[in-house]
């Protein structure tokens, strides 16, 4: 994930502005959730809200945990090896 900032130019410290309320609930951020999921005809029941939430709680333990961990895809959880 570092290296993916890094490249991208992005500070990693910006990263959680993303999981703050003016960011989910902004509308113009949530109409091209929509329109990125009709484009793509994709089947999929969950709003850009939900994705985000979902994306922190993936993410975050990786910068805030030292120990080694697996990810358990069937629970959607981690865990600590």
């Amino acid at each position: 994930l570092e290296t993916t900032f890094l490249t991208r130019g992005t500070p990693l410290e910006g990263r959680t502005v993303v999981y703050e309320d003016e960011f989910k609930y902004d509308t113009s951020k949530n109409t091209q959730w929509e329109v990125f999921i009709s484009k793509n005809k994709i089947e999929l029941e969950i709003s850009f809200v939900q994705v985000v939430e979902k994306l922190k709680y993936f993410i975050e333990p990786l910068f805030s945990n030292d120990s080694v961990m697996s990810w358990n895809y069937s629970k959607w959880q981690w865990k600590v090896d």
